[in-house]
């Protein structure tokens, strides 16, 4: 499931672009499916399945591991917090409680803060502010006030090359003429798929030149994103275990605060994403 994730926020990190004079809030709606959940989904199964995960969790704490390490043990601590008890739980899977809902990415003078919103995932990772000019990628934590500096990308190996193919099928998001493009990897062993539908309609963002925003070690996805001409505004990730959508609902240009782009002088920088 934490790869899931990872795979799908990957993307729309990769996605952010350098802003040629666009200032303003993009919403993003986030639809996650797993499809061994959805197969076999019913409340006493996702019931059994989060009594499970809480299990294995608690069991994780008592490691020597993770009580060696005082992040990994916050992150855990942080998630049995959320996680809803199997008595309360409503019939979610532990991935629909785990995935964000929504993202909400921030854009001022080429740089951006991107925030996931809903799931546990969203308090987990903070703020991922990206600064125009520097290198480095920042995973922001403003409830405890600390910082991280997230890894850098590794050169692609033969298998992380994904070819790029632009189709003649449109879709209309947001008032805005879309093109399909496929994205896929034959040699993936995990057969990863992705369909992006972008706009070349929307003024003032420029794909062309991706941010330096990172999630992981492999620039495979931006690398894609590259062959792509517009904006996208709609992300379909396919993979065997799920399928996550994730369609552009806003586009709004306003005046940003400069607080959001900087990273507090009073932070702590620490190791790690906590993720």
């Amino acid at each position: 499931m934490k790869k899931i994730i990872l795979l799908s926020i990957s993307l729309l990190v990769a996605s952010v672009a350098f802003c040629q004079d666009f200032e303003g809030e993009i919403t993003w709606k986030i639809d996650a499916q797993m499809l061994k959940t959805r197969e076999n989904a019913s409340p006493d199964n996702n019931n059994s399945e989060m009594a499970k995960a809480r299990e294995q969790l608690q069991k994780q704490l008592k490691s020597p591991e993770v009580a060696n390490n005082p992040q990994a043990k916050e992150m855990l601590e942080k998630i049995l917090a959320q996680m809803p008890s199997p008595e309360a739980n409503s019939g979610g899977s532990l991935a629909d409680n785990m995935m964000p809902k929504a993202m909400l990415i921030k854009i001022k003078n080429g740089s951006s803060v991107l925030t996931m919103q809903g799931g546990m995932v969203a308090s987990m990772m903070g703020d991922i502010l990206s600064l125009k000019g520097k290198p480095e990628t920042y995973a922001i934590k403003r409830d405890k006030k600390t910082y991280s500096i997230m890894p850098q990308s590794k050169a692609l190996k033969g298998d992380e090359i994904f070819t790029v193919s632009k189709t003649s099928e449109t879709m209309k998001i947001l008032g805005y003429e879309c093109t399909k493009y496929i994205i896929s990897n034959p040699k993936s062993k995990n057969a990863e798929s992705q369909i992006i539908y972008a706009s070349t309609q929307v003024k003032g963002i420029d794909f062309k030149f991706l941010s330096n925003m990172k999630m992981g070690n492999s620039d495979k996805y931006s690398s894609a994103m590259k062959q792509i001409e517009g904006v996208p505004l709609r992300i379909e990730v396919k993979t065997p275990d799920a399928n996550v959508n994730m369609e552009c609902t806003q586009i709004e240009k306003k005046k940003m605060s400069d607080a959001d782009f900087v990273v507090p002088t009073d932070y702590k920088e620490v190791k790690g994403m906590g993720f």
